[in-house]
């Protein structure tokens, strides 16, 4: 598979001296769904797993796992962390939750799983997004810096950022500091798709463009032209488990795609990992994220950078009856 290299500016005369990118491989493991407290010991595991398993992208972001997940990364990387390329993303703070709020939602929920009186339970506190004043952008690599462990980040990516985010001076002149710094190597963003689109078709798109892609939900086919290099990601977050429930219950729907296949309609596993090799090829040249808090997943799906395991007609074949599923 073909790799590339992330750009560290648009701005050749910009850019700083700093340590080589290590090329970007086509698979990255998203940490969105790691999770401390009680689920720490698990998502441990699994990033343990995705590193033997020969992942060395990992993306992350201040917001994930309740501004949890940097910390995990980093303590699992520990001395392996020049190995790998880190992307983190600015731009959303995590919820913080008083310890008075997380006792009151555990007592009520608790309570509520055995008494038929359910009783009042306060929502959680919700994350701050648009959060891109320099000093906000500052302190939120200096917390990523400091919770993963390292001294640089390889890709520094703007959260649900919009067009005019990208646009205003005080932003780009906050990300040429950080570059020139050498604490970020590259930067770019990571929007919604219809801000993504808008960005794409911008006379100067950022080096980087992180976006939602799926056959249920296509991305990239729907950019404008241009040179940022693409990573996707959701490529099954949405649509996995309809049509994991279809080849369960449809028999017609089965056999089709057995013979269409040629895979096992029971295996879940063959499944995943065949529209993750669509995914793909929808990003020929950039990478595609995947994640998952079980184990054996992150092997199956990790087992794609190492060889091809479906040909062109089948995966083509899975993308076409896997959109007709949705």
């Amino acid at each position: 598979m073909g790799q590339a290299q992330f750009v560290v500016a648009s701005d050749a005369a910009a850019r700083p001296a700093v340590r080589p990118i290590p090329e970007a491989p086509r698979l990255g493991f998203g940490c969105g769904g790691l999770l401390g407290d009680r689920q720490r010991e698990n998502s441990l595991h699994v990033l343990a797993v995705a590193l033997e398993a020969g992942v060395t992208y990992f993306d992350t972001a201040r917001l994930y796992g309740e501004g949890q997940a940097e910390g995990l990364l980093g303590e699992t990387l520990g001395a392996k962390r020049h190995k790998v390329i880190i992307t983190s993303k600015a731009g959303i703070l995590p919820a913080k939750a008083s310890a008075a709020n997380k006792w009151a939602r555990r007592i009520g929920l608790r309570a509520n799983r055995f008494s038929p009186l359910k009783l009042p339970v306060p929502p959680p506190p919700e994350p701050v997004f648009g959060c891109f004043e320099p000093a906000q952008l500052r302190a939120s690599v200096e917390t990523s810096l400091r919770e993963l462990r390292t001294d640089y980040l390889d890709a520094l990516l703007l959260h649900e950022c919009s067009l005019e985010d990208l646009e205003r001076p005080a932003v780009q002149e906050v990300i040429l500091s950080l570059l020139r710094s050498g604490k970020i190597l590259a930067w770019g963003a990571a929007p919604s798709l219809d801000q993504a689109i808008r960005i794409s078709a911008a006379a100067s798109p950022p080096p980087i463009l992180q976006l939602a892609d799926s056959v249920w939900s296509p991305g990239v086919e729907r950019l404008a032209y241009s040179d940022a290099y693409l990573i996707t990601h959701s490529v099954l977050a949405r649509g996995l488990r309809p049509l994991l429930a279809r080849l369960e219950d449809d028999d017609p729907f089965r056999a089709r795609w057995a013979q269409a296949t040629g895979l096992d309609p029971e295996d879940a596993s063959a499944t995943a990992q065949i529209l993750l090799a669509h995914a793909l090829t929808q990003n020929p040249q950039g990478t595609v994220l995947f994640s998952s808090s079980r184990p054996a997943n992150v092997e199956d799906c990790a087992s794609l950078l190492h060889k091809a395991l479906f040909t062109p007609a089948q995966v083509a074949a899975a993308a076409a009856l896997a959109a007709e599923a949705a």
